[in-house]
């Protein structure tokens, strides 16, 4: 994931703002680092290999557009008075269903990954403390300004335990990803139940940042500001056909505003102006899945996920989206002058990109002949044709058609017991150009062998023919 530098100026952390009955806004000292991926299950953060680049993700949602200096800030969240203990910030958020304008690509998105920007006082490994710890809470319904604690349980709930400070004192600021196992994958609704209402309370989902109670008094950690609502375009970044060509975004619906949930107490926090600009929301991001394969509204992660799709292969589609494997022989096989009934058959995987495992074989064919196999890319409208008069042979396969390297039969002169054989796949990867490129997963071919019978008409014989089809 592409992370944009910002250079931003030193600031201290401002101490009256811990005196608020709510937290205000304060600057971050220097620029905010990638940290890495947080590795939910060994509580440790992988720092990003040099020179590594991540592929891009499938953006679910995104609001990362954060200010140039001076205008980089962060809600502070403290476990002492008046910042209080278990006081959350919670943000709101909304991803289009099929029926909103503009609409979303399924009515349920897989979330496989979160991120998110934060900074914090707390001491960092380097200075001899232990790093900054932060609650991350996801509410796939959520009524904007509203008490999470009314919103029923949320669909993630994950401490993490991330870089801190490490200049006592000052504020630091960290981009975080979090990749998150199976276990801990979640479903979010589009338009919080997968119908577009047009009303904000009905249509949002919501994201409460916290920190724990065992944050030392005094420090403090919090998330980002993001989106200024006149540098940053909204849709930009998080509507799904509109990803734009940076991490900007205001968030798709971000409508209600960030909300100080303290206990009982709901205080809606007006929308700070920072940098001379009015900002909407936390910096926080999710990627996942939205493919559709079955065409059943719901990702196919989320299928995989429910059971109500299998995935046998591990390849992240349904298996009733893949190609239904077709091996099938077809036609009519001549009899030989020395009677034998040559057959072709196949075996394993025929694919647009493997580069083998797809065996087609001829057998029972006349031993110690000069034979091959030849393929078409199109039956169409194609009747079997005699191969010549008087012959037991019959043209299975509608030109054009392709050569395969030429072969001996091999086995006992005069016996049943000769063969051809090949790995189409080879074939194919070693011929790009070869007919019926470029190939396509779902194609199908068309097979026949080809064998010298001097006594034969024609001076020749050819087997049935075998249909058989693509897989990725």
């Amino acid at each position: 994931m592409s992370r944009l530098p910002i250079a931003i100026a030193a600031a201290l952390l401002a101490s009256s703002a811990l005196a608020q009955s709510t937290p205000q806004t304060v600057a971050v000292v220097g620029p905010p680092t990638y940290a890495g991926r947080y590795d939910i299950t060994t509580g440790q953060i992988i720092p990003p290999i040099a020179g590594a680049v991540q592929a891009a993700p499938d953006v679910i949602y995104r609001n990362t557009c954060l200010q140039p200096f001076p205008a980089q800030n962060f809600y502070p969240i403290g476990t002492t008075a008046p910042l209080g203990a278990n006081a959350r910030l919670v943000d709101d958020g909304r991803v289009p269903s099929q029926s909103s304008t503009p609409a979303g690509t399924v009515n349920t998105y897989r979330v496989t990954q979160v991120s998110v920007a934060y900074a914090t006082t707390v001491p960092g490994t380097a200075i001899g403390g232990t790093g900054a710890q932060f609650i991350l809470q996801v509410f796939t319904d959520y009524d904007a300004g509203a008490d999470p604690a009314t919103q029923g349980a949320p669909v993630l709930n994950v401490i993490v335990t991330g870089p801190g400070t490490t200049v006592a004192g000052q504020a630091q600021g960290f981009i975080v990803d979090i990749p998150l196992p199976a276990a801990f994958q979640f479903n979010l609704v589009a338009d919080a139940d997968g119908t577009f209402d047009n009303t904000p309370n009905l249509d949002t989902f919501g994201v409460a940042f916290s920190v724990p109670a065992t944050q030392a008094a005094g420090l403090v950690t919090g998330p980002y500001l993001a989106g200024s609502t006149a540098t940053c375009v909204e849709g930009n970044g998080t509507y799904y056909l509109n990803p734009g060509p940076t991490n900007e975004g205001t968030g798709l619906g971000n409508v209600g505003g960030v909300t100080w949930a303290n206990g009982a107490v709901i205080t809606p926090l007006a929308p700070p102006t920072i940098g001379g600009q009015p900002h909407v929301g936390l910096w926080f991001e999710m990627t996942g899945d939205f493919n559709d394969c079955n065409n059943n509204d719901i990702s196919d992660a989320t299928d995989i996920a429910a059971g109500t799709s299998i995935d046998s292969d591990a390849n992240g589609e349904p298996d009733e989206c893949a190609p239904v494997v077709i091996i099938n022989p077809y036609c009519t096989g001549a009899t030989t002058t020395q009677g034998c009934t040559p057959l072709i058959g196949g075996s394993g995987t025929a694919s647009a990109s493997a580069n083998s495992g797809f065996t087609i074989t001829v057998t029972l064919a006349d031993a110690q002949r000069q034979g091959l196999v030849f393929y078409g890319a199109d039956n169409s409208g194609f009747t079997p044709l005699p191969w010549a008069a008087g012959s037991t042979s019959f043209l299975c396969v509608k030109s054009p058609t392709q050569r395969l390297p030429g072969q001996n039969t091999g086995g006992t002169l005069t016996q049943c017991n000769g063969q051809l054989q090949y790995d189409w796949n080879a074939f194919r990867a070693a011929n790009p150009t070869a007919v019926g490129s470029p190939f396509t997963a779902g194609d199908v071919f068309y097979a026949q062998g080809w064998m010298r019978d001097p006594a034969a008409p024609k001076s020749t014989n050819l087997s049935n023919g075998l249909e058989f089809n693509l897989a990725p």
